[in-house]
C-alpha cells in the first residue's frame, strides 16, 4: 500500500529519516552531528532521528510530521503504542490544511484519559479498540475511520472538512475512470454517523456532524474542499463537483464547480495541475496556458455562463472569496 499526497510519498519520506548509526556510517562522529544540528545541516526530530535540513526544510507540513511519526516509531518499545490524531492522518496521507502539530501523538492503554507529554511526543492514557487498529508501513495506527472520526471532532472545520473530503475520496472515487460511487459514498456516511451516535456527548461531536454531512470525496484538494466551505458561507448553494462540460472532440471537459444557483462556473487555480499538464503533454508553460484560455473561452461561450477561477490567497476568508467571484460579476443570488 502506498499513499501520496500532494507530491508526499510516503516511502521515499522514510529513506529521508537517517538515525545515529546510518550518520557514523557515513563518517559522521557524535562531535559532527551536534555540530550539524547547531548549523542547520540536520534537524534533530527524535532522539536518535534526524533529517537533513535541506530536506526538513522543503517539505510540506504534513511530510514533516510524518518525518517525525517515523522516527518516534522507530524507537517503540511497546506493541500497545498506537499513533492517532494528526499522527495517523499523515500515516494515512490524508492533508492537514492550516494545522501544523507540534508533538507526534500516540495512544497507550491506561483507560484514565490523561496527557503526558514533552517537547516531541505527546502520550495520550486511552485504550484504543482493536478494530479501530491497523499497520501502515510498520506504523501502528488508527484505521482510516477512527482516525478521520477523531481530527473531524478537533480539528478546525474548515481542516475537517479537507480531512473527511481526502478520506471520502479514497472510498468512492475512482481515478481511472473519473467516477463517484454514491454507494460507498452513503456507506461511509452512514458508518461515520454511527460513530457519532455512539459518541454522543463527547468533546465535538456537533462539528463532526456537520462535517459528516457537508463531506464530499469529489474534491480533489484541500483548495477545493475549503473553496466548498466558503462558497456556502457567502449564500452559495452547495455546488456540484468535477461537473462534465461537453468539449468540441466529442469528449468532455471537467469544471470543478457548477454554481447552479448563481449559473456560474468555478475553478480553484491549483498552480501544480497546469504545472503537471505541461510535463505530461511535453508542452511549455506558454503552450498550457493557451489550452487554458482556449478551454474556458469554450466553456463560457457554449454554456452561458461567467467562469471564476481563484487561489488559495482567495479562500482564507469569506470576504475574500466574495470579492474574487464579485470581480467576474458572480454572486449569490440569495
Amino acid at each position: 500500500m502506498r499513499w501520496i499526497i500532494e507530491g508526499m510519498d510516503v516511502d521515499a519520506t522514510r529513506a529521508k529519516v537517517l538515525n545515529r548509526g546510518i550518520l557514523r556510517q557515513r563518517g559522521m562522529s557524535d562531535n559532527a552531528i551536534a555540530a550539524a544540528v547547531a548549523g542547520g545541516t540536520l534537524e534533530r526530530i527524535h532522539r536518535d532521528a534526524y533529517v537533513v535540513g535541506a530536506d526538513w526544510t522543503g517539505a510540506y507540513p504534513e511530510e514533516r510530521h510524518l518525518m517525525q511519526v517515523i522516527g518516534v516509531a522507530a524507537r517503540l518499545r511497546s506493541s500497545d503504542i498506537v499513533f492517532v490524531g494528526a499522527s495517523a492522518v499523515v500515516a494515512h496521507g490524508l492533508p492537514l490544511y492550516n494545522t501544523w502539530p507540534k508533538r507526534v501523538h500516540v495512544a497507550a492503554p491506561a483507560g484514565d484519559g490523561r496527557v503526558h507529554a514533552d517537547r516531541l511526543v505527546a502520550r495520550h492514557e486511552v485504550t484504543i479498540a482493536a478494530e479501530d487498529t491497523m499497520e501502515l508501513f510498520g506504523i501502528p495506527c488508527t484505521t482510516l475511520d477512527r482516525t478521520v472520526f477523531d481530527l473531524i471532532r478537533s480539528l478546525s472545520f474548515d481542516a475537517a472538512v479537507a480531512c473527511a473530503d481526502a478520506a471520502l475520496r479514497r472510498i468512492a472515487w475512482d481515478e481511472r475512470t473519473r467516477t463517484y460511487h454514491e454507494r460507498a459514498a452513503a456507506r461511509w456516511k452512514a458508518a461515520m454517523r454511527h460513530r457519532v451516535d455512539a459518541a454522543r456527548g463527547a468533546r465535538g461531536i456537533r462539528q463532526a456532524r456537520r462535517v459528516i454531512e457537508f463531506a464530499d470525496g469529489r474534491a480533489q484538494l484541500p483548495l477545493e474542499s475549503v473553496s466548498r466551505v466558503r462558497l456556502t458561507e457567502i449564500g452559495f448553494a452547495a455546488p456540484r463537483l468535477q461537473v462534465p462540460v461537453p468539449d468540441p472532440w466529442g469528449g468532455f471537459f471537467s469544471v470543478d464547480f457548477g454554481m447552479d444557483d448563481a449559473h456560474a462556473w468555478g475553478e480553484s487555480d491549483g498552480k501544480t495541475k497546469y504545472h503537471e499538464l505541461a510535463v505530461v503533454r511535453g508542452a511549455t508553460p506558454r503552450d498550457v496556458f493557451q489550452a487554458e484560455k482556449e478551454r474556458e473561452d469554450w466553456i463560457r461561450g457554449t454554456t452561458g455562463r461567467p467562469l471564476a477561477r481563484w487561489g488559495m490567497q482567495h479562500i482564507q476568508t469569506p470576504t475574500a472569496l466574495a470579492r474574487r467571484l464579485a470581480a467576474f460579476h458572480i454572486s449569490p443570488p440569495r
